[in-house]
């Protein structure tokens, strides 16, 4: 079983010599250093043991049945000490070479004798779309950065489902759009099947479906804007009947539909809509793949890139990493805005900013339309 990193107290103080010589010269010597010196070489040793130790433990935690590596943890001890002194006693320049050339290769050899064992057992091939696969996926990337990011299990899971809902509340995304059946019931309430919860609807009018038996024809249901929905409703009178107009609106804090006149009865329509975030909860039973399944392949790539960014950005100890990362999920964002983005439900479809749609709708002095000339 995993312990910690074989790492001691002893191994600090028999760490001090070689750490000075590195830093200061061949000829210097711990015990030949000034007070303040000694102190600030007593106070890097220990951060560099305490956060080598965090890190074995992190391992250890995510896969107890994995062998220690006692040799490359004390290394690594050595080598953080060395490039942390460097860049308070030389420059930084010398402390970013020294990370390179010593500390990134041990990280990846430990990254990679310890992630051998979870990462087969936590399978990334690319059709598992499930949350584990994904959280396996992300520890793997984010223990190899430049600067690792040891974030917990249960911070990666909290942190996949926040970035799903944002992404994918963040446009009218041509994936949310689906063709519903859906039941319009007394008060209002349009409700699907599937299951699946509607955000808004994704026209400006729909129909309702006929009742032969009732005596009832398709009828229209037609989109209402602000200013015509405040003059509509002023004027209702509360009488229920068969549905002609609806509107878009807010309701605890979630999109809501109203209709007017409001449902006598349920009605079934087939409508064009968009779906809100369905809910999953990344635990390895089947079914909490579906959220992950209803995006687009590389919409799934740009989640874990998301992911990525966030987690190193919160536990990150270099601006730079989170930085770079950043930029290229903002990059791949406006590309996906260009290949995915629907334009908007009908509210945002019928919007007055939409210059030549609202034109070709308003008449000209002349009785014909307002043109591009007028």
């Amino acid at each position: 079983m995993a312990q910690k990193p074989v790492v001691s107290p002893e191994s600090v103080a028999a760490s001090r010599d070689p750490v000075v010589r590195e830093v200061f010269g061949v000829a210097s010597t711990y015990a030949g250093m000034s007070t303040a010196h000694k102190a600030a070489i007593d106070t890097t040793l220990n951060d560099a043991f305490m956060e080598v130790v965090n890190r074995g433990k992190w391992f250890a935690d995510i896969d107890p049945a994995s062998a220690d590596m006692p040799a490359e943890w004390n290394e690594l001890f050595r080598q953080m000490a060395v490039a942390k002194l460097k860049r308070q006693f030389r420059s930084a320049s010398d402390y970013g070479i020294h990370w390179r050339l010593y500390v990134e290769p041990l990280q990846e050899r430990i990254a990679d004798a310890y992630a051998s064992s979870w990462r087969s057992t936590k399978t990334l091939a690319s059709d598992d779309v499930s949350a584990v696969a994904m959280r396996a996926h992300v520890m793997h990337v984010l223990v190899r950065q430049r600067h690792p990011v040891f974030a917990a299990p249960e911070e990666i899971d909290r942190t996949i489902r926040e970035e799903f809902r944002r992404l994918w509340s963040a446009r009218w995304w041509r994936f949310r759009k689906r063709m519903l059946k859906v039941t319009i019931n007394t008060v209002g309430d349009m409700v699907s099947a599937s299951g699946l919860a509607i955000s808004a609807i994704a026209s400006t009018k729909f129909s309702l479906d006929g009742d032969s038996a009732a005596g009832s024809c398709r009828s229209d249901v037609t989109w209402l804007d602000a200013t015509r929905a405040a003059e509509a409703a002023s004027a209702y009178d509360g009488t229920t009947g068969r549905p002609r107009y609806f509107y878009e609106t807010f309701r605890d804090g979630k999109p809501a539909i109203t209709f007017l006149p409001l449902p006598d009865q349920s009605y079934e329509a087939h409508v064009a809509v968009y779906i809100d975030a369905p809910s999953f909860t990344p635990s390895g039973v089947p079914g909490d793949v579906d959220g992950l399944r209803m995006l687009p392949p590389d919409m799934r790539g740009h989640l874990r890139d998301r992911v990525i960014a966030h987690l190193v950005s919160a536990n990150g100890k270099e601006d730079n990493d989170a930085a770079r990362l950043t930029r290229k999920v903002e990059t791949d964002f406006a590309m996906y805005c260009g290949q995915w983005d629907d334009g908007g439900p009908s509210l945002s479809a019928a919007a007055p900013h939409h210059m030549a749609r609202t034109l070709a709708m308003l008449p000209s002095a002349r009785g014909g339309v307002i043109g591009p000339i007028g």
